[in-house]
Order: C-alpha cells, then sequence, then structure tokens
C-alpha cells in the first residue's frame, strides 16, 4: 500500500471517520425532511 507509506494511519482513520459523519448526517437529514414532508 503506497498509502501507508505517504500518509500516517491517523490522517486516514480522521478523514474516514469524516466521511461517515457527513455521509451519515446527509441520510439522517434526508430521511427527516421526507418524514417532515410526509
Amino acid at each position: 500500500m503506497l498509502t501507508h507509506s505517504l500518509i500516517p494511519d491517523a490522517t486516514v482513520l480522521a478523514i474516514l471517520l469524516a466521511v461517515a459523519d457527513t455521509v451519515l448526517a446527509q441520510r439522517k437529514r434526508r430521511k427527516h425532511t421526507r418524514r417532515a414532508h410526509a
């Protein structure tokens, strides 16, 4: 894995967690908006 030699594991995990949080937040917001409209 070239990424391991170029980027520390801590930063990779932080980025993955940030992306996951944003995706989950968007899904939750979309569900709430759909429920509100419905």
